[in-house]
């Protein structure tokens, strides 16, 4: 498949699975639990960071992201639906309900707004950033 532009979707595609499998990897070996006090945070905060500065930086990746339409961008927010197996993982005695409870019913609460706003009839056209 040629692609012209800098950044192809196939390639933004191929660093997702990349990063699902990582997130994986380290959910399993249960890496981010070794890390002591607030390092999980400053991981995400530094991922955050990394992801930003990528976009200012890179024209190719804000080119593919803009493309992108803002259905598309809500949708992504569906997979927050994972709350609903934190609840499960917590009635199990598996996953802490000191976090299982308020994070699986945000995610909960969150993917339901995005399935909403995704099921609404939209213009004819979405809107691009």
């Amino acid at each position: 498949m040629k692609c012209d532009r800098p950044i192809c979707p196939q390639t933004l595609w191929l660093v997702g699975a990349g990063w699902v499998l990582l997130a994986l990897f380290v959910g399993e070996t249960g890496l981010l639990s070794e890390l002591p006090g607030l390092a999980p945070q400053l991981v995400i905060v530094g991922l955050t960071a990394l992801l930003l500065i990528a976009y200012r930086r890179s024209r190719g990746l804000k080119a593919v992201v803009n493309g992108w339409s803002d259905r598309a961008l809500v949708a992504v927010h569906l997979t927050r639906f994972v709350g609903i197996y934190f609840l499960v993982l917590s009635s199990r005695g598996e996953l802490d309900p000191r976090f299982a409870v308020p994070a699986g019913w945000g995610d909960i609460i969150v993917a339901t707004g995005a399935l909403a706003l995704v099921a609404m009839p939209g213009k004819k056209k979405d809107r691009k950033l």
